[in-house]
């Protein structure tokens, strides 16, 4: 957790779960990150992906979503 991050950011959903999961083996773009996940971009995706950014859990770096480190 990034030492300026309250432990907040911690209580995360099921699908924040598995997609802070995924995006910790492998960073990407919301396209990768859906195929890989099997969540749909037309449903909440983009949305979470966006939200999670905002919490500072993820950030978007060259290689796509990325975990904050």
């Amino acid at each position: 957790m990034p030492s300026n991050q309250s432990d907040r950011w911690l209580y995360l959903s099921e699908i924040e779960e598995s997609l802070l999961e995924t995006i910790t083996d492998k960073p990407g773009s919301a396209t990768e990150i859906s195929k890989r996940t099997g969540y749909s971009l037309s449903g909440n995706l983009r949305f979470i992906l966006a939200n999670m950014v905002a919490r500072r859990i993820l950030v978007i770096g060259p290689d796509g979503y990325q975990v904050n480190r």
